[in-house]
């Protein structure tokens, strides 16, 4: 049986995102006929931005486009703007609440549209179905420099998330565990003369947290969650057990723009075993 590679498991996520996730292209970051899409500079997919607010906020954007001598200076400085937000205010608030752009006119821009509540209103489907998730492989993210992220994923030209993708068959893991422990407690570093394998605590810490984290989102898990059949101490368990992993996710992290905090930790925070 071959070695599972990285480029093969790449190649099956992204046919993955397209057939069943609902994204509808997949890019190529490196490539050396790629359009200049994806700027490292902003850490933004302008392309995949101005074409989703193009199509869902024409008069808007006409108000954002009035207040520059051109369409091309327009979306620099829009870009520029948006940048900023996503430095300051954290990608999650920006796509909740949009951008109040403060040109000759005020324009209020919405950078994604989230699921109504029912599908009684058309017009509200229409703009959630406009959307636009792509996925691209060998992301560049750092300016003057060949370094790539292995997958970047991305909704209306906003990257939402990363991923490296990692053989520890091959000892890719490695690295990014010496990294971890660099930011641990001098108590942690002590484990590994007593003889604990610090590696693979790491390694299967990440395993454990990824399925725990599926189950407690699964249909069947809240159904068993409100059926009473659970003790009341049990619940008590998995609560602080959900709240926990909740927490890892937001503890701690400062609110800077995702490729802006990859340039300063010189790796991606994330990554997906390929093994």
């Amino acid at each position: 049986m071959p070695s599972p590679s990285e480029r093969a498991f790449e190649t099956a996520i992204c046919e993955s995102l397209l057939n069943l996730g609902g994204y509808s292209r997949v890019k190529v970051g490196n490539a050396a006929d790629r359009p200049d899409d994806f700027s490292a500079d902003l850490g933004l997919d302008t392309a995949e931005l101005f074409a989703f607010i193009g199509a869902t906020q024409p008069d808007e954007w006409e108000k954002v486009r009035r207040s520059h001598s051109s369409p091309d200076e327009a979306q620099r400085a829009f870009a520029t703007r948006l940048a900023k937000e996503l430095d300051g205010r954290g990608v999650v608030d920006v796509l909740r609440h949009g951008v109040v752009y403060a040109g000759h006119e005020k324009a209020e821009i919405r950078l994604a549209y989230f699921r109504p509540a029912s599908g009684l209103n058309a017009d509200l489907e229409a703009r959630y179905q406009a959307n636009r998730l792509t996925v691209t492989r060998q992301l560049p993210y750092e300016p003057s420099s060949t370094k790539t992220l292995d997958l970047g994923l991305f909704l209306n030209g906003i990257p939402v998330a990363t991923a490296e993708i990692k053989n520890h068959l091959t000892g890719q893991t490695q690295g990014i565990v010496a990294d971890i422990l660099r930011r641990c407690p001098d108590k942690t570093v002590e484990w590994i003369p007593n003889g604990v394998d610090v590696e693979a605590i790491f390694t299967n810490m990440v395993m454990v947290a990824t399925q725990v984290s599926n189950i407690l989102h699964t249909p069947e898990f809240g159904a068993l969650m409100e059926s009473g059949v659970l003790a009341p101490r049990t619940l008590e368990v998995i609560g602080k057990a959900g709240q926990a992993l909740a927490d890892t996710q937001h503890n701690n992290i400062p609110k800077v723009g995702l490729l802006g905090a990859l340039r300063e930790r010189g790796w991606a925070g994330y990554w997906i075993d390929a093994a």
